[in-house]
C-alpha cells in the first residue's frame, strides 16, 4: 500500500514541477533529480564520502563519550543533575553560536564539524542509557545484593540488560539527525561534503544538484537507521559477544584507546607545518565569476613566485568580517562600504587590494513588470538581503527615490527565487554582473537600476581586508600580494576564456546550467576587474564624505591607517 502511495506522490510530484514554471523553479521535477544524480555522481559520491565519514566520526565520539559519562551520571548524584542542566543548556543554543570557537581551537578541519554533530548525538544516547540503567526494579537490585553479586556484576548481568532497549532507542535517534548534525557542521566550517554542495548548487540556482545532494544525504541517514534496527534485532547476540569482551577488559581498554588515537591523529593530518604559514583567505561568497583572478593566480603560481601560500576558503557566514576579527582568517573579500562602518566602529581592519572596482550593488526588476525607473519603486515590495549591506543603505536610497512608503522583505539568499516566484517587485543586494545572468537562464528578462542611479558616488566593491598589525598588513606582504593579484587580473583581461576554463576546472561541482550563466556573468564582469591596485584617495573620502552626510557613518575613520596602499 505504502509503495503505491509513494508511486502516486512522485507522479503527482513530476505533474507538479512540469505543469507549474513557478513551482519547477524551487522544486525541479524527479526526473531531473535522477538525471542529475546520473550524471554527475562522481561529484555527488565525492562529497558523500565526506559527509558520511563525519557522520560515523560523530558518532564513535559520541559512543566513546557516553559510557564514562553515564557511569558518572549513575555514580555521583550531583553529577547527573548538573550533565541534564549542561544538556537542556546545549541544546538551546545555536551551532552558529559556537562556530568560531570551535574554529580557534580546532581550526578549518574536519574536528570542527565532528564535534558539534556528536555532541548532537551525546543527548540522545546518554539520557536513553541513563534512564535504561535505572530501569530495573528494586526488587532485581535486593536479589542480587542477598547473592552477594559485585557492583560489576550487578551492572553487566542487571543493569546492562535493561538497558540495552533504551541504548537502542537513544541510538535510532541519534542516526536519525547524524546526516543533519553533519551538515550544520559543514555550513559552519566546511569547504566540501554534501553540505557545502547544497548550499553553493542553491545560490548558483542549480536547484536539480541541490536536490540530488539530499536525496544522497537521506539514502545514508536511513541506511543507517536500518543498520541500528539490524543490530537492534540482534543485540542479544551483541551483548553475549561483548560480554565476553569484557572479560579481557585490559585488552579490549587498549584497543578502544589505540583505536581512538588512531582516528583523532588522522584528524591532525590537516595541520602540518606548511599549512601553518599558509595565507587563509576567505571569499565574500560561494565561488563565482568575481573570483576568476584568484583561481587563475593559484593556478598559474603568481601568488607562489611571490613566496604567497593562498589558501581559497569558502564563506560559513554572511559577513566575512566577523572570522576575520576573530583571528580565523589571515585576509577576506569583503564591501568597501560595510568595511569603512566597520572601521569607524574601532575594528583594526587594513584594506590592502582590491579585486573589483566599480559597485556591483544594484536593484534588480523584472523587464515584464511595473517598475521601469527608480520613481516606480514607490508602494512596491523590495526584497533584500541583510547580510549583503545592511538595512541603511536600503532605507536611504528609498528615502531619496520614494514618495510613498515601501514595503521590505528580508529574503536572505533567495533574492533571485523571491523575483522570479513575484514574491516581491525588485530585490536589491544583487550584483549587476550576477543576478541577471542568473534570471536569464531561468527564463526571465531582468532591467537593473545601479548604486550610481540613487546618487551613491562610486567606490572600488570587492576589496581585500587584513587584521592590522598582522604579517598580511606589513608593507612587504601588501606588495607582494598586490604585484601578484594584478598580475592574475592581467592575464584574465588578455585571455578571459583561458582563464574562465582554469576557474572551472577548479570548480567542478557546477553543472551545466550554471557554466551557461557565469560564462555570461564573467564576460559582464571583465570591465570591473581592477586596472590598478593602488586606491584613490580623492574617490575614498568623497565616498567617506557622502556617508557621512546620510548619517550611514558617524565618525571619519583614518584613512591612511585603513588603507594601506593609498601611498603604494
Amino acid at each position: 500500500m505504502w509503495l503505491l502511495f509513494l508511486f502516486f506522490g512522485v507522479v503527482g510530484w513530476e505533474w507538479i514541477s512540469l505543469t507549474s514554471p513557478e513551482i519547477a523553479l524551487v522544486l525541479p521535477a524527479p526526473s531531473s533529480i535522477v538525471a542529475t544524480l546520473i550524471s554527475r555522481f562522481d561529484r555527488l559520491f565525492f562529497h558523500a564520502q565526506i559527509t558520511f565519514h563525519e557522520m560515523i566520526a560523530s558518532l564513535f565520539i559520541a559512543l566513546v563519550a557516553t559510557l564514562p559519562l553515564v557511569w558518572a551520571m549513575v555514580t555521583f548524584r550531583s553529577v547527573s543533575s548538573a550533565v541534564q542542566v549542561l544538556f537542556i543548556l546545549f541544546q538551546s543554543v545555536p551551532t552558529f553560536c559556537l562556530a568560531p570557537l570551535l574554529v580557534m581551537w580546532f581550526g578549518w578541519n574536519s574536528m570542527t564539524i565532528i564535534i558539534p554533530s556528536s555532541l548532537m548525538m551525546l543527548f540522545p544516547l546518554t539520557v536513553s542509557i541513563y534512564k535504561g540503567l535505572g530501569a530495573p526494579e528494586v526488587t532485581y537490585f535486593d536479589y542480587f545484593r542477598l547473592n552477594e553479586a559485585t557492583r560489576w556484576q550487578v551492572f553487566t548481568k542487571l543493569q546492562l540488560p535493561f538497558a540495552l532497549p533504551y541504548f537502542f532507542s537513544g541510538l535510532r535517534i541519534a542516526l536519525t539527525i547524524s546526516g543533519i548534525g553533519a551538515l550544520v557542521g559543514e555550513w559552519v566550517a566546511g569547504n566540501a561534503g554534501l553540505g557545502v554542495l547544497m548550499i553553493e548548487s542553491r545560490q548558483s540556482m542549480d536547484f536539480e544538484m541541490t536536490f540530488a545532494a539530499l536525496s544522497l544525504l537521506s539514502v545514508m541517514t536511513v541506511g543507517l537507521y536500518l543498520l541500528g534496527i539490524f543490530f537492534e534485532n540482534r543485540c542479544w547476540d551483541m551483548y553475549r559477544a561483548i560480554s565476553s569482551l569484557f572479560r579481557v577488559r585490559a585488552m579490549h581498554l587498549c584497543a578502544c584507546a589505540a583505536l581512538l588515537g588512531s582516528f583523532t591523529s588522522c584528524q591532525r593530518e590537516e595541520k602540518p607545518e606548511a599549512q601553518n604559514k599558509a595565507v587563509n583567505l576567505m571569499l565574500d561568497w560561494m565561488p563565482n565569476p568575481d573570483h576568476v583572478p584568484l583561481y587563475v593566480g593559484q593556478k598559474l603560481s603568481f601568488f607562489a613566485d611571490e613566496n604567497i601560500n593562498l589558501n581559497l576558503v569558502k564563506p560559513t557566514s554572511c559577513d566575512p568580517l566577523q572570522p576575520l576579527a576573530s583571528k580565523q582568517m589571515d585576509l577576506v573579500i569583503s564591501y568597501f562600504p560595510r568595511t569603512i562602518a566597520a572601521c569607524v566602529k574601532g575594528v583594526g581592519f587594513t584594506i590592502i587590494g582590491k579585486l573589483i572596482q566599480e559597485p556591483l550593488d544594484c536593484m534588480v526588476v523584472l523587464e515584464d513588470g511595473k517598475i521601469k525607473n527608480p520613481c516606480d519603486l514607490s508602494g512596491h515590495t523590495i526584497g533584500f538581503s541583510d547580510c549583503h549591506f545592511t538595512s541603511a543603505y536600503l532605507d536611504m536610497i528609498l528615502s531619496e527615490q520614494t514618495n510613498t512608503p515601501v514595503k521590505k522583505q528580508n529574503v536572505n539568499f533567495d533574492l533571485v527565487t523571491a523575483l522570479a516566484t513575484k514574491q516581491v517587485d525588485a530585490i536589491y543586494g544583487a550584483a549587476w554582473n550576477v543576478e541577471p545572468e542568473q534570471l536569464a537562464t531561468m527564463g526571465f528578462r531582468a532591467r537593473f537600476f545601479v548604486v550610481s542611479e540613487f546618487g551613491v558616488p562610486p567606490y572600488d566593491e570587492l576589496i581585500f581586508v587584513a587584521r592590522s598589525g598582522t604579517r598580511c598588513a606589513e608593507a612587504d606582504f601588501i606588495e607582494r600580494f598586490d604585484r601578484a593579484m594584478q598580475k592574475s587580473i592581467d592575464y584574465c583581461l588578455e585571455h578571459p576564456q583561458d582563464a574562465f576554463e582554469i576557474y572551472m576546472a577548479q570548480n567542478p561541482d557546477k553543472g551545466p546550467k550554471t557554466r551557461i550563466w557565469e560564462e555570461r556573468s564573467w564576460r559582464r564582469t571583465l570591465p570591473v576587474l581592477a586596472r590598478s591596485q593602488k586606491f584613490s584617495e580623492k574617490r575614498v573620502k568623497a565616498f567617506i564624505t557622502w556617508s557621512l552626510s546620510k548619517g550611514l557613518i558617524t565618525v571619519e575613520p583614518e584613512i591612511d591607517r585603513t588603507i594601506a596602499v593609498l601611498k603604494s
